[in-house]
């Protein structure tokens, strides 16, 4: 006869059977977690690469394509005319005038590659701070501050009598 059939309580009298159940439990609780762990990996996947790349509308070369009418325009770095302006030197005469109080480091801090006598810097009027011309130039163009310091390079405006003069009104409520 056959001795496997459970009792009325429902459970098996065979204690092979019983091991089979658990194995089978775990086995598809495995099974479950890891396709749950699949189909989450498999959607970020998927819903980061059909997002749209922003656009950066500040360095297009589309002459007929705009932004959008909300995004307002602004300006990321130093523009051109300015940045010619800074001086240019020679690394042998930035190593002269460092005798004289100017502060000449020994390598640019951009590419950290050692000056050499022949290098072409550029010095930023306001900190003082020097660097490679095809260094800082590109870092100007985005970014209008020093790449050490972060202080602006342009020259601080100066304050108008106007404004030292008249005293702030104060409303009475």
């Amino acid at each position: 006869m056959n001795n496997t059939t459970p009792d009325p309580s429902g459970i098996p009298q065979n204690p092979q059977q019983g091991q089979n159940i658990s194995f089978n439990y775990g086995l598809g609780l495995s099974l479950g977690v890891l396709s749950f762990i699949v189909v989450i990996t498999y959607s970020s996947y998927v819903c980061t690469r059909t997002t749209t790349p922003q656009r950066d509308y500040a360095t297009s070369s589309d002459s007929d394509s705009d932004p959008p009418s909300g995004a307002a325009e602004q300006q990321l770095g130093l523009d051109e005319a300015t940045l010619l302006n800074f001086p240019q030197l020679l690394y042998s005469q930035a190593k002269l005038h460092q005798d004289h109080g100017s502060s000449a480091a020994s390598g640019c801090s951009i590419c950290l590659a050692e000056y050499k006598d022949a290098d072409v810097l550029r010095l930023l009027p306001e900190c003082g701070h020097l660097f490679h011309l095809k260094c800082v130039d590109p870092w100007l163009r985005l970014n209008p501050t020093c790449p050490i310091c972060r202080n602006s390079p342009m020259p601080t405006p100066l304050a108008t009598p106007a404004a030292e003069v008249a005293p702030l009104r104060v409303l009475a409520v």
